[in-house]
């Protein structure tokens, strides 16, 4: 559920709103180049 949050951090991110970024400390707003094995 958490990655969900993660993932609009990047939508959010996308659109200028750097609002869930807060909730997502271990993603980077360039890296989008994230591997997952969940």
């Amino acid at each position: 559920m958490l990655f969900f949050f993660c993932v609009l951090a990047l939508v959010a991110q996308s659109y200028g709103q750097l609002h869930f970024s807060e909730n997502c400390p271990d993603i980077t707003p360039r890296d989008t180049d994230f591997e997952v094995s969940d």
